[in-house]
Formats: C-alpha cells, structure tokens, sequence
C-alpha cells in the first residue's frame, strides 16, 4: 500500500508540513512519537489538520482523534525543548 505524503506548507521556524502521516501511521503501525521524532530532526512537521482529516474518514471517534492530536503536541513540545538545551 502507498503511502501518499505531501509537503502541504512550512512553518514561520521553516519546517515543512506533512500531510499523508496517518496512513503511514495507521497502514504500517509505527508509533506516533518515532514518525514525530523522526519528521522533527529532519526539518518536518506533521500537518495537524490533514492528519485529524484523515482520523475522521477513518471513522475514529473525536476523543481518540484529540488524543493522538494532543501526543503529537506533547511530543513536539519535548523535542523543542531538548532542542534548546543543546
């Protein structure tokens, strides 16, 4: 199955926005804070509002979609954070 990610805009810190992460997520079941780590140490962010439009076609219920949103943000807040102590 492909994967279809897309650079869809970049951020004012010029990290690229990706959209396309749920099915990579979903379709191969690597874990949300590996695909997040990955993606910020090479310059790239997940695009939030394609990823919870993708959990909605998939049917998931809103709780579970704000969850996944919020430990995208947690774990972007941690990289940043670590970022700024190197």
């Amino acid at each position: 199955m492909k994967c279809n990610i897309k650079i869809t805009g970049v951020t004012s810190e010029y990290f690229y926005t990706l959209s396309g992460i749920y099915k990579l997520y979903e379709t191969y079941g690597i874990p949300l804070d590996i695909i997040v780590d990955y993606l910020f140490t090479h310059g790239y962010l997940i695009d939030l509002e394609s990823f919870r439009q993708d959990c909605v076609l998939a049917n998931m219920s809103s709780k579970s979609i704000e969850s996944k949103i919020e430990r995208i943000i947690d774990e972007i807040k941690t990289l940043i954070k670590e970022k700024g102590k190197e």
